[in-house]
C-alpha cells in the first residue's frame, strides 16, 4: 500500500522477473530464478490491460485469462482502482478464492476500504520505493501502538498507516520503521515462508490447433466490424476500379497509341492491389503487437504470425476479383473470360506478397511515425522494378537484382505476358516517324519481361513472400522479447 509513485508497479513487475527497467539483483521462488521459470507460474494482471468494456468486466476477464495458465503467483496491480465498493469486493472476493484453492495472491492498492483490508492476510507498506513493513495485520497494528500511533475507532486502518508514514510530520516514524525492518530477522530470511513448486508444465496446444484457435478468434473480430469492412470494400475497391475502367473505355492493344495505355492500365490495377493490401497489412500489426506482448508464452509466435497472414486471404481474394471483373468491363481482352481469370489469379499471389510486405514492415518498425517514413522509401525502389516507368533492361548492373525482391516486378512480368502473349499484330501507321512495336512479344522484349514467365514468376513471387514473412517473424519475436509494457 501506498500514494502514486511509492514504487507498486515496479516493485510488482520485478517479483514476476519482467521489469524493463534497469535494475539489479534477483528474485528466487524456491531456490531457482524468477526468470528461468517456465510459462505460468508467475503471471502479472496489470493495471492497463488490452480489454475493453467496463472497468468491473475488464478485471474478471483480465483475472480468467491469466488463470489459463493456472499459475501459481498472480500479481494484480490495483485491481480496484475505478471500482465501487460493490465490484471492488467483487473482484478482491475472487482473489481471495484462490487463495484458498492454494494460489498466491499479491495485490497492490492505495486505499482499501475497511471491508477490503480485512481480507488481506498480510500486509506491505511503501515508500519512495522502500519497504517500510511486511507483516500481517495484526502485527502492523501492534508497530504502530507501540509507536504511540493508535488508528482511531471507526477509522479506516489503511488510510490512517499510510496517512502517518507519508505525512511530513511523521518523517521519523518512517524512518524508524525502515531501521526495523532492515534489522528485523523476518527480513533476513529466519522466518518460515510457505513453499511452493516452481516448476510447472504448461500444456502447449499442437501448433496447428494454435493456428486455428487464433483464426477463429480473427474471425470474431471480422464479425464485429463487418459493416466497415463491406464500406471500405465499397470505398477502396468498387468505387476506384470503376473509376478505373471508365478512364480506360475502349483501348485495345492492338494499335501503338493502345501499347501504352494497356502498359498504364496494367500498372494501376497491379499497384492498387498491391498498396491497398501492404498499407492495410502494415497497420493492423500494430494492434497485434500489443497483443503478442500480453500473451507471450501462451502459444508460438509463429503460430500467430501465420494466422495473421492467413486471416488476409479473404481480403486478397475478394479485392482482386473486384478490381479485375469491374475494371476490364469496358476494356477489349483477347479471350476476355479466360484472360481476366488469369489476371485474378495473379493478383491474387501478389497481394498475399503484398501483405507479407506490409506485416513485415510493421514488424520491424513498430513506431507509426516510423512505418509512415520508412514504407514509401522502400516502395519507391520496388516499384520502379516494375518495368512501367523505365526499361528493366535499361538498368544499371548493380541495381539489375533489386527486381528480384519485387512484389511489383513479379506481377506485373506476369500480367504482361498473360495478355502481350496473346497480341499477334499491333497496327503500324504508314506515315509513323516513330519506332513501331509489331506483336505483343515485340513489347514484352522492349520492357525486359522474362520469356518464361511461369516458373520465374511463381518461383519468385513464393521466394519474396517466405522471406517477408521470416523478416516479419523476426521483427514480431524481438517484440515479444522486449515484453509488455507494464
Amino acid at each position: 500500500m501506498y500514494f502514486s509513485g511509492a514504487g507498486k508497479t515496479t516493485f510488482l513487475v520485478s517479483l514476476a522477473g519482467k521489469c524493463n527497467l534497469p535494475n539489479t539483483g534477483t528474485v528466487n521462488v524456491c531456490g531457482s530464478n524468477v526468470k528461468d521459470l517456465s510459462q505460468g507460474v508467475v503471471e502479472v494482471l496489470p493495471q492497463f490491460d488490452v480489454f475493453m468494456d467496463s472497468l468491473s468486466v475488464k478485471y474478471h476477464t483480465s483475472v480468467s485469462f491469466q488463470l489459463i495458465s493456472s499459475p501459481q503467483i498472480l500479481i494484480c496491480d490495483e485491481p480496484t482502482t475505478g471500482l465501487d465498493s460493490y465490484n471492488a469486493s467483487l473482484v478482491i472476493g475472487v482473489l481471495k478464492k484462490l487463495s484458498l484453492y492454494g494460489k498466491t495472491v499479491i495485490c497492490s492498492v492505495h486505499q482499501p476500504s475497511s471491508d477490503l483490508f480485512r481480507e488481506f492476510n498480510s500486509v506491505a507498506l511503501m515508500s519512495d520505493g522502500k519497504m517500510l513493513f511486511h507483516g500481517t495485520r495484526n502485527e502492523i497494528k501492534s508497530l504502530f501502538e507501540r509507536l504511540n500511533l493508535k488508528c482511531p475507532v471507526n477509522y479506516n486502518p489503511s488510510e490512517f498507516y499510510i496517512k502517518v508514514v507519508c505525512t511530513d510530520s511523521f518523517k521519523n516514524i518512517s524512518e524508524l520503521m525502515l531501521d526495523r525492518t532492515e534489522n528485523d530477522a523476518y527480513y533476513e530470511g529466519s522466518g518460515t515462508t510457505p513453499m511452493i513448486s516452481a516448476h510447472v508444465e504448461i500444456c502447449q496446444r499442437n501448433w496447428f490447433v494454435q493456428v486455428y484457435l487464433l483464426l477463429w478468434r480473427s474471425s470474431l473480430t471480422l464479425k464485429k466490424g463487418i459493416k466497415e469492412y463491406i464500406v471500405q470494400i465499397l470505398i477502396t475497391t468498387v468505387i476506384s476500379s470503376m473509376i478505373l475502367g471508365t478512364c480506360y473505355i475502349g483501348i485495345s492493344g492492338t494499335t501503338q497509341q493502345g501499347v501504352q495505355d494497356l502498359r498504364g492500365f496494367l500498372w494501376l490495377v497491379c499497384s492498387e492491389v498491391s498498396f491497398s493490401v501492404s498499407y492495410c497489412a502494415l497497420y493492423a500489426f500494430q494492434n497485434d503487437l500489443t497483443l503478442i506482448k500480453r500473451e507471450a508464452g501462451i502459444y508460438k509466435v509463429s503460430a500467430f504470425y501465420v494466422s495473421r497472414l492467413l486471416s488476409t486471404l479473404p481480403r486478397c481474394i475478394i479485392w482482386p476479383v473486384l478490381y479485375v471483373v469491374l475494371a476490364t468491363l469496358a476494356v477489349e481482352l483477347p479471350n476476355h473470360f479466360l484472360t481476366a481469370t488469369k489476371f485474378v489469379l495473379v493478383l491474387i499471389v501478389t497481394a498475399v506478397a503484398s501483405s507479407a510486405y506490409g506485416r513485415k514492415i510493421g514488424a520491424l518498425f513498430t513506431s507509426s511515425g516510423m512505418m509512415a517514413d520508412v514504407m514509401p522509401c522502400v516502395d519507391l525502389p520496388l516499384f520502379l522494378m516494375s518495368g512501367a516507368f523505365l526499361r528493366i533492361s535499361s538498368l544499371p548492373h548493380w541495381l539489375y537484382p533489386l527486381k528480384y525482391i519485387s512484389h511489383f516486378y513479379y506481377g506485373m512480368d506476369a500480367l504482361s505476358n498473360i495478355y502481350w502473349r496473346q497480341i499477334d499484330t499491333i497496327e503500324c501507321p504508314l506515315n509513323s516517324t516513330t519506332t513501331c512495336l509489331r506483336s505483343g512479344a515485340a513489347v514484352l522484349m522492349e520492357n525486359g519481361y522474362s520469356i518464361d514467365f511461369v516458373l520465374h514468376d511463381t518461383l519468385g513471387i513464393v521466394f519474396i513472400t517466405l522471406l517477408w514473412s521470416l523478416l516479419g517473424l523476426f521483427g514480431l519475436k524481438r517484440e515479444e522479447n522486449k515484453g509488455y509494457a507494464y
